[in-house]
């Protein structure tokens, strides 16, 4: 039996000036929005702990 390990997806994340402050963006490799957390957000996603495979790009937030 052999188990392969996959690598963790990427997470893409950028910061947006929005009328609540700094919004943090998440999205997929496929350019989705995963996330949109607001300054002080309770339960909100915070780069300070940012996990592997997370990549800061504002590539993917681009329309």
């Amino acid at each position: 039996m052999t188990t392969s390990m996959a690598a963790p997806a990427t997470t893409y994340w950028t910061f947006l000036d929005g009328p609540l402050g700094q919004l943090l963006l998440t999205a997929d490799e496929s350019g989705a929005l995963t996330s949109l957390s607001v300054p002080g957000q309770k339960g909100g996603r915070s780069v300070r702990g940012a996990e592997e495979g997370w990549r800061r790009d504002a590539g993917p937030f681009r329309v």
